[in-house]
């Protein structure tokens, strides 16, 4: 079990669920690759398990993000980061409450974040066979198609008989 610290108080946080993680994979690997993919992009992506590190009028806090970008030479703790660019929280009934509200206003006080995403309520959909599945956010917007499961052959391409 994790635990989350704020201001000398020690909380219990309790695990994802299946879909939960789902969507915090496929959402970190987008922005992994997308930040991969620039050159000379100092930008790291964190999942679950990097605590964010802030000090609220003297007292510490430590939270568990979801996902965390960081691109401030200064983060170089192993444990835990201080300087995060952009931090997302997947919504679930349990921490949309303080997702939203408590975590949102400790947030804001760091001085290099850039973005705060909500990610709301979440949706799994997939083939029978499991081959593809595409995490939906909200109301009916796609994420991207997950990929298929590692060593699965990519389906044949479809012919148009017609043209």
């Amino acid at each position: 079990m994790r635990h989350e610290y704020l201001g000398g108080e020690v909380y219990a946080i309790a695990g994802a669920s299946e879909e939960h993680n789902v969507v915090s994979m496929n959402l970190g690997t987008l922005l992994h690759f997308h930040l991969r993919g620039r050159r000379g992009c100092p930008c790291r992506t964190f999942m679950t398990d990097m605590k964010v590190r802030l000090e609220i009028v003297g007292d510490e806090v430590l939270y568990y993000p979801d996902l965390m970008v960081t691109c401030d030479p200064r983060d170089t703790d192993r444990y835990f980061k201080r300087y995060p660019s952009v931090l997302v929280e997947v919504l679930s009934a349990d921490t949309e409450r303080t997702d939203r509200r408590e975590k949102l206003l400790s947030y804001l006080r760091i001085e290099t974040l850039e973005t705060y995403i909500l990610v709301p309520a979440l949706h799994l959909m997939g083939t029978a066979e499991g081959r593809s599945a595409r995490a939906t956010v909200g109301r009916g917007s796609s994420i991207r198609p997950a990929p298929p499961p590692l060593g699965a052959k990519p389906p044949a391409p479809k012919r148009n008989p017609v043209a």
